[in-house]
């Protein structure tokens, strides 16, 4: 019945919810939720159980209340396997299916403007027959949202958190079939049409999906923890297995060696017995001794191992190091203490929406690394396995975070400790974020909470990004975490909170968002939003700023139709440098002394001497030359005449001199009577031709060379209109259409521009400030060892294609523009494993990235 308007006892927050649908679609999927009711002015989102009595008013809350939960409807003609879907488009995982929809101009900001929904999977698949008498299995590394699973028509499993693993064990149920010619049929019904967050969340098979076939003595799903907490003198390795074997119990002989990552010289081994009981589980832990010891793992040293577990024919390879992390009043990595500057996340971009590849997640990484960021909050959500395998390849430390926060999410935290506490970069597990973190009912969260994380991980700290009023402290989780973050909070709230628990460390979770875009805000003032707001991570007893919002813009979170991304980030959506960027990269890199412990690995030269400002006709005016540079002194000289050498300030200098007209401008960076920088702005002339430019992969972003041919990579390249001098036309937009002959195809592009509605998974672009994006993926898998088999699995053609030899025809990608001739582009690719993106993450700890001073704009 409609409970709208009423008053609702013994309801408790359900804060993740944004919307009324939101609201009630989770309460609707949660069989103890009897009632839900939200505040829309406040985003306030309530749930009740059996004993929620309504009466009474309270204006302007809607909301809904049943008498008893419903049995889920399993009665789906989508599900059954004689059902045709020969008609459905074919796609492959990871799969986004919001991000290609219109746009449609409605209230919802949040989530991008782009229709939220309910789809459907399926997939023919033929299992091996010597499968049969295995552990047979789907691991799913994220599936977005609510989740039903049917095999060959039966109801096999529901999952229902977006951001946690899971996994589907198949050999229990009795349709399956093995052997050639046995078909049978997963179908997956995903309702993405709520989330959990305020931003844009996509919808689908969103991140990597892997068939696995074990022995019935085997290791858990994430039963295999090799604890990174060391002095590099020993590994404690500890691991839960299981015995499926029918009326057998098991004796198994588990081994772990230890290998150097790069070498692959072998530094240690053990071996212990595990007695496995007739369909149970049982635990060992066993140390590893190695000789000659580990290198320490840390920001300017990302030395990293291998551990391979095994026992029984099942084998875990996990990438380790040696560390020390000690939460102290401030953060001490291998007792060295660390000044922490990082950025927070979303997990969206241009072309691709949340199904995010490998390489573009090296390419954020190496971004990042670029402006002097050293730490990686995960918001507010935990992400892909990947990402954190390259996070602690390239050096970068990192906060993984939960997102549902409330006592019946307890074990959806277990799951994010559990599955991702083998990755030495993440230094501290987030409870939750901001208004989610607070309750209203007897606060048992917060220990559910802590004794789910110290389950799996005894020795990491815990945290949650939280404001700091009173009632967010005494609702929220503080009792039970060790390391507090603030959120949005200026230096007071610090400097009160301490004097209050003077032990407790401290650490400024996120701040700083300021609006930019490629083409305008372009502008620092000696106050401005990005010094001001990160004063609090100085303080002598905070560890630092570590959730900068954000790095890049994402979709949703828009200021108004008919923009659809934000404009918080460094750079744009399609990963296009924004002016603020140089900010960080003066403060935070190039203004850092070279030998700190803090100072990412950047080489080159990293001295910022830069002008911000636009010269054109396509921009107003500005009374101004804004310039950021890490020199003492800096000149400008306008269209050949010095407007003076003044001294560098915090970083910036400004001139009170009018833009308007300006034909040409240079900055000189002045160091001990020499110059030792130089930036020219010039305005632009007519548009004479378009240039390609591959950004990913590409040493100048420390993201490889060439394209792998997995079916999975992506290269992203950049197309830019000129003019007869090769300037990068600022002010000129036009469409600009590709096509790809060879083993790719385009599937997606951007501009960057936040209000851009063209189809991100279309082939045509319109340029803003002269750039637009395209991205161009492998349609051929003929580097997988796994290949031949899959090709048997696999019984429909998908859009990759398994080959035994790999093609020898070149990747062309050619651009189209009325007015001017087509430009081409041969994308180099390679078969050669080292050319794997996270080979080339374990291979680039050191990035030049030079990227950022070769974008014009």
């Amino acid at each position: 019945k409609d409970v709208g308007g009423m008053w609702c006892s013994n309801m408790e927050l359900n804060p993740n919810r944004n919307t009324a649908q939101d609201c009630h679609i989770a309460c609707c999927y949660n069989p103890e939720c009897m009632v839900w009711q939200q505040d829309a002015p406040n985003n306030t989102c309530v749930h009740g159980g059996k004993n929620t009595v309504c009466s009474g008013k309270r204006s302007p809350w809607t909301g809904g209340q049943r008498t008893a939960s419903t049995p889920f409807q399993r009665d789906y003609t989508f599900k059954e396997v004689a059902y045709d879907a020969s008609a459905w488009p074919v796609v492959s995982a990871p799969h986004d299916f919001i991000i290609n929809q219109t746009f449609v101009n409605s209230t919802d900001n949040h989530h991008g403007y782009l229709p939220r929904n309910v789809s459907w999977y399926r997939k023919e698949f033929t299992l091996p027959e010597d499968f049969q008498g295995q552990t047979v299995y789907i691991f799913f590394d994220g599936v977005f949202h609510f989740t039903e699973i049917y095999v060959n028509g039966e109801h096999a499993m529901d999952h229902r958190c977006g951001y946690t693993q899971f996994t589907l064990r198949l050999d229990n149920i009795t349709s399956v079939q093995y052997g050639p010619g046995a078909k049978n049929v997963i179908s997956m019904r995903v309702d993405a049409s709520y989330g959990s967050g305020h931003w844009y969340e996509g919808g689908g098979l969103y991140r990597q999906v892997r068939l696995v076939s074990v022995p019935q003595s085997h290791f858990v799903h994430g039963g295999v923890f090799v604890n990174p907490q060391s002095d590099g003198t020993y590994l404690k390795v500890s691991v839960e297995a299981e015995n499926l074997q029918e009326g057998k119990s098991a004796q198994e002989e588990v081994t772990a060696v230890l290998y150097d990552d790069a070498t692959g010289s072998v530094l240690a081994k053990n071996t212990t017995l595990l007695s496995l009981p007739l369909s149970g589980t049982a635990t060992a832990t066993f140390m590893l001794l190695p000789s000659p010891a580990m290198q320490l793992w840390s920001v300017r040293n990302p030395k990293t191992y291998r551990v391979l577990v095994s026992m029984a024919g099942d084998a875990v390879n996990v990438t380790t190091a040696a560390r020390t992390v000690d939460w102290k009043q401030k953060l001490y990595l291998n007792n060295e203490e660390m000044q922490l500057r990082g950025f927070s996340h979303h997990n969206s971009f241009a072309g691709v929406g949340v199904a995010m590849p490998t390489r573009l997640a090296l390419f954020r990484a190496q971004s990042q690394k670029a402006l002097g960021g050293n730490f990686w909050r995960m918001s507010h959500n935990p992400y892909n396995n990947d990402l954190y395998e390259v996070l602690t390849h390239v050096g970068l430390m990192s906060w993984d975070e939960n997102r549902d926060y409330g006592y019946e999410y307890k074990n959806e935290m277990a799951d994010m400790v559990k599955y991702h506490r083998n990755h030495p970069t993440i230094m501290v597990w987030s409870f939750c974020n901001e208004f989610e973190c607070n309750k209203w009912l007897s606060n048992d969260t917060h220990v559910a909470f802590r004794k789910a994380a110290k389950l799996y991980d005894p020795e990491r700290a815990t945290t949650a990004n939280m404001f700091a009023d009173g009632n967010s402290i005494a609702r929220g989780p503080t009792r039970s975490i060790d390391v507090v973050g603030f959120s949005h909070q200026g230096s007071g709230s610090f400097v009160n909170f301490h004097k209050s628990n003077p032990s407790t460390p401290l650490v400024q979770s996120e701040c700083c968002s300021c609006n930019s875009d490629r083409e305008h805000n372009r502008g620092l003032s000696p106050d401005s939003c990005q010094d001001s707001q990160n004063s609090p991570g100085l303080l002598p007893y905070v560890s630092g700023s570590i959730g900068v919002w954000t790095l890049m813009d994402y979709f949703g979170e828009s200021q108004h139709w008919p923009a659809v991304s934000c404009t918080f980030g460094q750079f744009d959506v399609a990963g296009f440098p924004k002016a603020y960027a140089w900010w960080y990269r003066n403060n935070w890199l190039a203004m850092v002394n070279q030998s700190s412990p803090s100072r990412p690995l950047v080489s080159g030269d990293t001295t910022v001497v830069r002008i911000l400002n636009l010269l054109g006709d396509a921009y107003s005016p500005t009374t101004s030359f804004d310039c950021v540079a890490s020199t003492s002194h800096a000149e400008l000289i306008v269209d050949g005449a010095s407007k003076g050498k003044i001294q560098v300030t915090d970083g910036t200098a400004t001139w009170q001199v009018s833009t308007g007209g300006v034909k040409n401008a240079t900055l000189l960076g002045w160091e001990n009577g020499s110059v030792v920088g130089k930036h020219t702005v010039l305005m632009a002339g007519s548009v004479t031709e378009m240039e390609l430019v591959i950004d990913v992969p590409s040493k100048a972003t420390g993201t490889g060379e060439k394209l792998y041919l997995d079916g999975l990579d992506l290269a992203m390249v950049r197309v830019q209109l000129v003019d007869g001098s090769g300037r990068v036309a600022v002010g000129d937009a036009r469409n600009v259409t590709f096509s790809v002959t060879g083993p790719a195809k385009v599937t997606g592009v951007g501009s960057g521009q936040t209000t851009n509605q063209q189809h991100n998974q279309g082939k045509t672009i319109l340029t803003y400030g002269g750039l637009a994006r395209v991205f161009v993926q492998p349609t051929v898998d003929c580097t997988s060892p796994e290949r031949e088999m899959a090709a048997s699995i696999d019984s429909l053609s998908g859009p990759v294609t398994y080959a035994a030899t790999c093609p020898t025809e070149p990747i062309v990608l050619t651009a189209h523009c009325d007015g001017l001739s087509p430009a081409s582009l041969t994308i180099p690719s390679s078969a050669d494993f080292k050319d794997s993106p996270m080979e080339v993450a374990k291979a680039s700890p050191d990035v030049d990235y030079s990227y950022i001073t070769d974008i014009q704009a």
